[in-house]
């Protein structure tokens, strides 16, 4: 491939990958697989689910309670999905379980969010900000 110019030199692709994605911020993994490998890149908190509806609920709530971005990144999942495990939420911003389980009581204790319904079957439910910004 190298002589045919369709790379321009030998085992460098990762590498370089490697340094962009760690200049960038972006935790990036390799899978071996049976047939080849993959490349893994994990979004940034920072971009995490920025859609129209979940920045809007977000900024609102965000405004003056929620001081830490892994928070506002938080209060993003639940928005866009109420139903949300904090397992679930661990795994798409990179942190363990139990840190985003203090993350959820701290929301709780803030009065922003709230837990409806069973452990396994409920709902996360957003009540600081957005409720008075409605009236």
């Amino acid at each position: 491939m190298y002589y045919t110019k369709d790379i321009e030199s030998f085992g460098t692709g990762l590498k370089r990958i490697t340094e962009a994605c760690k200049k960038a911020g972006v935790r990036v993994e390799f899978e071996m697989l049976k047939l080849g490998f993959a490349v893994v890149f994990y979004r940034p908190n920072a971009n995490f689910l920025a859609t129209e509806k979940t920045s809007d609920v977000v900024r609102s709530v965000a405004r003056d309670d929620v001081r830490n971005k892994t928070e506002q990144t938080v209060l993003s999942a639940i928005a866009e999905n109420p139903s949300i495990t904090a397992e679930k939420i661990a795994e798409i911003i990179s942190k363990s379980p139990r840190t985003v389980q203090r993350y959820l009581d701290s929301l709780q204790k803030k009065n922003l969010v709230r837990r409806v319904g069973s452990t396994k079957s409920g709902l996360w439910e957003i009540i600081g900000g957005v409720e008075q910004e409605n009236k």
